[in-house]
């Protein structure tokens, strides 16, 4: 019996192996829709159930990083559209660091939101 394996099986494996660029394409276009659900449902909590106990300078700090970040998963995805296209972005700042920016600002917003609410609730 030989050690190495079957031809048809190591064929399905190497082509079980996905492109980097393919996750992160699909991170980043989950990302831009899981904003865009979080941005409203934040502002329907903070209008409806919990209204009285917002400000809405607490609703912008709130709002605000969550929508950057589905801003820079949505450009993040652009850029690599036009990579793939052939065409060169102008700046590859939000490749190289939207992997990181995206998560910490809507981990600010959901903080924000859930340190408002339980501060309130506190009260």
């Amino acid at each position: 019996m030989s050690d190495s394996l079957p031809e048809t099986e190591q064929a399905s494996r190497s082509s079980d192996r996905v492109d980097p660029d393919f996750l992160a394409y699909d991170f980043y276009k989950s990302f831009t829709s899981l904003c865009m659900i979080t941005l409203g449902g934040l502002l329907t909590l903070s209008e409806t159930v919990f209204g009285r106990d917002f400000q809405p300078w607490q609703i912008i700090a709130v709002c605000l990083p969550v929508a950057a970040s589905g801003v820079i998963a949505l450009q993040c995805q652009t850029d690599m559209v036009q990579l793939a296209k052939g065409v060169r972005p102008r700046s590859k700042f939000f490749l190289n660091y939207g992997l990181r920016l995206t998560p910490s600002l809507y981990g600010i917003g959901i903080g924000a939101f859930l340190y408002i609410l339980f501060s309130s609730m506190l009260r």
